[in-house]
């Protein structure tokens, strides 16, 4: 296959990226403004204070994932995995034992199982010329994996991979698929479905119509979520219903849903939910806490500086016990919260090219570490 194939996969699973809101890169600062070296994605262990981070250098191009633990008074990192961009964020096995990813280095694409004990262990799960591996997600017993895979053919489909036998189901699905996340006992996969329609006006781009869908992991029974169209974010809070977030009528006014996913009953657990700003863009996922009662989020505050074009972020968390709204942070351009596995902190990056990390009502601020001091070795 000629570069030009490669240039076009890469280019064509960027766009499924900015689509789906997993590629995640925040417009909190003028591209120019940004720090060479900065935080792409953060994911923190389900066990433990390590945090697995991804950051990028856009001069050269390389992406590189570290593991980092996220002690201020002991701040430790470990170079594990680099390639030129990650498709998608990086995924803890449950046990919090491993880490698997999506990496490119143009013209390959390749899925990496990044053992956090042992690095002697670590290996390549998947690797293909003009092939991207991406958004990967473990079952709850982390006996399998699922991906999204696009390849050099133009397909586009979800893998589930038997991780003692290593043996792969490839999911044929009737929608362009991305994002699938396990449900809590491992029976269903919900994953975002594309449809693209043509108007037929030359250069004209296409209209994306997207919507959740499920499917079993022997890819039977794909169903569609009913009235997921504006549904963005979602998790699963038991074996049929996902708690979703999408657009209200209000923009600052995010709508959190409960859908079951195999009927037509759904519950709006709030309406809209008031915030001090408008979401940051489609690209930056609200994240849940281990137990789906916490969401935390990025708003967009305006600065002093300029009102109209300046915008700087503050992490913000909506309890769903209460309907409560607190407002953790106060920028001058946070982004990227995560919960820690025990659910007492959370870590964010400030400014693109620190990682922060507080407690979870927003109290204790701490740098832990800067990308500058980020290091190779043990």
């Amino acid at each position: 296959m000629q570069r030009a194939s490669a240039t076009y996969v890469r280019g064509v699973c960027s766009l499924v990226a900015c689509i789906l809101a997993m590629q995640v890169g925040c417009r909190l600062q003028n591209q120019e403004e940004q720090p060479w070296e900065h935080v792409l994605h953060v994911s923190c262990s389900p066990v433990g204070d390590l945090a697995a981070v991804i950051t990028e250098s856009r001069r050269p191009g390389r992406a590189s994932l570290w593991l980092v633990a996220c002690d201020p008074l002991e701040p430790r990192s470990r170079l594990v995995a680099h390639g030129s961009e990650p498709a998608g964020p990086p995924v803890w096995r449950p046990d919090g034992g491993a880490v698997a990813v999506g990496l490119l280095a143009e013209p390959e694409g390749w899925l990496e199982l990044v053992d956090v004990y042992e690095p002697a262990r670590t290996r390549t799960l998947r690797r293909a010329r003009d092939t991207l591996y991406g958004w990967p997600d473990w079952s709850p017993d982390g006996k399998r994996l699922v991906w999204y895979e696009f390849n050099q053919a133009g397909e586009e489909y979800l893998t589930v991979m038997d991780m003692d036998t290593r043996a792969v189901h490839r999911l044929q699905t009737t929608r362009a698929p991305s994002s699938p996340q396990w449900n809590p006992t491992g029976r269903w996969i919900a994953f975002v479905g594309r449809d693209e329609t043509r108007s037929g006006v030359p250069g004209a781009a296409p209209d994306v119509h997207l919507e959740i869908n499920v499917i079993a992991p022997d890819g039977t029974r794909e169903s569609r979520v009913p009235a997921s169209e504006r549904l963005r974010h979602w998790v699963w809070v038991s074996p049929q219903e996902l708690l979703c977030v999408g657009r209200g009528a209000d923009r600052s006014r995010p709508t959190i849903v409960e859908v079951n996913v195999f009927t037509d009953a759904r519950k709006d657990v709030c309406e809209e939910v008031a915030l001090p700003g408008p979401l940051v863009g489609e690209d930056i996922r609200p994240r849940w806490d281990s137990q789906r009662q916490r969401l935390v989020l990025t708003v967009e505050l305006p600065t002093a500086q300029s009102e109209e074009t300046s915008l700087a972020g503050a992490i913000v968390r909506f309890d769903l016990a209460d309907r409560s709204v607190r407002q953790l942070t106060g920028g001058p351009a946070d982004s990227r919260p995560a919960w820690t596995g025990d659910g007492q902190h959370i870590v964010f990056v400030r400014e693109g090219a620190s990682l922060w990390i507080m407690n979870a009502d927003g109290s204790g601020q701490r740098e832990v570490i800067g990308v500058d001091d980020l290091r190779e070795g043990p």
